[in-house]
């Protein structure tokens, strides 16, 4: 069966931590698990640091597009995709990366990046159910999956959100390490959410201002 020696994380200004921050920590129960670590390389355009989008704090990199990867895995996180969707030269690194990579993974507005990046071509995808929308009008010939929390799709992963991403990761955990890893991940991780409100309550809510 097949791990994860190495993870690369794309990283830009407008970054939602927790997109790559919960996928990391079950990718790092499974290492810890298996007792198969993995290298682990946080990437930006030109190796400087950023800022994420709701705290403005920095996120480190430890690398640039300039330089060459290869990686087993391809996190692509999301965040504040006004900042970002269109940034030509960030687009064209996660080009480069992904044909560089074993398996690609978007979390929430990453699909954003990796749709236009040309590595959804002829797959589906998944993204934050609040942008169906604008994703659909971006790229109408990429399969967009509304009614999943997360997909896989031959190399690609994808997940909806935040929590999406913590799901995601541990199905790719089970497929990567095997199903007993990936339980083990989810009861040290206490991860058993129960949802407070349904989606139609929080959609009312968001639209009474």
């Amino acid at each position: 069966m097949a791990t994860i020696s190495s993870v690369g994380i794309v990283i830009f200004n407008g970054i939602e931590r927790l997109d790559f921050e919960g996928p990391l920590g079950v990718l790092g129960w499974a290492g810890m698990l298996s007792n198969k670590q993995f290298n682990v390389q946080r990437i930006s355009k030109d190796g400087r640091a950023v800022k994420d989008h709701l705290s403005s704090t920095v996120v480190e990199a430890d690398a640039s597009f300039t330089e060459e990867h290869h990686f087993d895995l391809l996190l692509v996180p999301g965040g504040d995709a006004r900042q970002f969707a269109d940034d030509t030269d960030l687009i064209k690194g996660v080009e480069k990366l992904g044909a560089q990579s074993r398996i690609i993974a978007s979390v929430c507005t990453g699909a954003f990046l990796v749709a236009g990046a040309g590595l959804a071509n002829n797959k589906s995808i998944v993204t934050h159910w609040l942008l169906h929308e604008l994703f659909t009008s971006k790229f109408p010939t990429t399969r967009l999956l509304k009614d999943k929390r997360f997909n896989q799709d031959g190399n690609l992963w994808s997940s909806a959100g935040i929590s999406a991403g913590v799901d995601m990761a541990l199905s790719l955990v089970s497929s990567e390490y095997g199903e007993v890893i990936a339980k083990k991940c989810q009861g040290f991780l206490e991860y058993f959410p129960e949802q407070p409100w349904s989606r139609d309550e929080v959609a009312a809510a968001l639209q009474a201002g």
